[in-house]
């Protein structure tokens, strides 16, 4: 459980900057760059949200999914 949530924590973060770099471009193509905008942090007001949405990422449910599920038939294969 706690894999799955930093790794979703991580998708969040990943998402976060992706979203700061995008604006970023936008700026430096309509040319109203300024010096503080030079600065690629992601922005963290809702990076728990983020989270708890990333959960439910094709990228992370599959992977848990099938982990939990191959554990589960191994420990009754082995109560049995």
């Amino acid at each position: 459980m706690a894999f799955l949530l930093l790794d979703a924590y991580y998708l969040a973060l990943e998402r976060a900057f992706r979203t700061s770099y995008n604006e970023f471009i936008e700026r430096l193509g309509s040319g109203t760059v300024r010096m503080h905008d030079l600065v690629l942090a992601p922005r963290t007001q809702n990076l728990t949200l983020e989270t708890l949405a990333s959960v439910g990422s094709f990228s992370v449910w599959p992977f848990y999914t099938t982990l939990f599920s191959v554990t589960l038939t191994v420990t009754w294969i082995l109560r049995g």
